[in-house]
């Protein structure tokens, strides 16, 4: 069960920002909520942190989202959900859930590569930046891991209709948080996909997320709590790389005209 604890508060925080790409309240929010923890930032702004252990993992959120204006907003928090509090266009979950993982797994001290990108909801901007200017950004990873996908059971597959990560490495995940993931292969896109050249494995993780990019956008907020607390003491020792970068594996349904994104 949750408790309206400092954690707790910090997400709300986190969630009444409206943050589209490039406008002056993502500056803002940054500036306020991640650059605090230390991180550096690429000519695209692009915000990256590395703590030690975990060398070959990758953590990744996206820094903006669909609000069509700039601005705050009010999120509340009744009976286990967060939803926004009164008009608007969306709550801005995605990804400003994934964002507040990370942040609560550096100050943790979780090993790996930390990258909050900039312009995902534009196209992947930041992480392409990365992938076709500064992809050795990249060297010696072999997984990489986004928080931004709808649910509670996801670990992704496929996204814009090609295999990014295997089942084999999706199990291995799964078993290492212990909350009852399992392999899906309906995802859509986040920046992960731009490095499905250059990294073995790459994914995205449910965050508790449901109707993203909507007026009824909500979070739920013990997955997402229990989801930290996973992530948090787990051993990834034992994840497995089988992917190999550029590996073509399309869903037939799509080139059939029957997708099911």
């Amino acid at each position: 069960m949750y408790k309206q604890s400092k954690d707790v508060t910090e997400l709300l925080e986190f969630l009444s920002w409206r943050r589209p790409a490039g406008s002056a309240t993502e500056r803002a929010w940054i500036a306020q909520c991640i650059r605090p923890l230390g991180v550096n930032q690429d000519a695209r702004g692009n915000l990256f942190k590395r703590l030690p252990g975990n060398d070959a993992l990758l953590w990744s959120s996206h820094t903006d989202t669909v609000h069509k204006d700039g601005g705050r907003q009010t999120a509340i928090l009744e009976r286990g959900i967060i939803h926004l509090a009164g008009a608007g266009n969306c709550l801005g979950a995605d990804c400003a859930a994934g964002a507040w993982l990370m942040a609560q797994m550096v100050r943790s001290g979780v090993g790996g590569l930390y990258i909050w990108h900039r312009a995902e909801e534009c196209g992947g901007i930041g992480s392409g930046h990365i992938a076709d200017h500064s992809p050795e950004v990249l060297d010696g990873i072999k997984f990489a891991i986004a928080f931004d996908r709808r649910g509670t059971e996801s670990i992704v597959t496929h996204q814009m209709w090609g295999r990014t990560c295997s089942d084999t490495f999706a199990w291995s995940l799964a078993d290492a948080l212990g909350m009852g993931h399992k392999p899906d292969d309906s995802g859509l896109f986040t920046d992960t996909a731009n490095y499905s050249s250059l990294v073995p494995e790459c994914t995205n993780i449910s965050t508790g997320t449901k109707d993203e990019h909507r007026p009824t956008e909500s979070l739920d907020i013990n997955y997402l709590l229990s989801l930290r607390d996973a992530v948090c003491s787990a051993d990834f020792s034992g994840l497995t790389a089988e992917r190999i970068p550029e590996e073509s594996d399309y869903r037939s349904d799509y080139f059939n005209g029957t997708s099911i994104y």
